[in-house]
């Protein structure tokens, strides 16, 4: 019974760190797409 509850904590942590890891990396992208677009007005100007 203890194994049982360890494996689902343990599984549900990992999901979490994969969630917060995958939901960064969507963020990093799409604040990237957001400065190369203001960098390139900013060189037009």
């Amino acid at each position: 019974m203890q194994k049982i509850i360890f494996f689902i904590i343990s599984l549900l942590i990992f999901g979490l760190i994969i969630y917060i890891g995958i939901s960064a990396l969507i963020r990093g992208k799409k604040s990237k797409k957001t400065n190369k677009k203001e960098n390139n007005i900013n060189q037009n100007e």
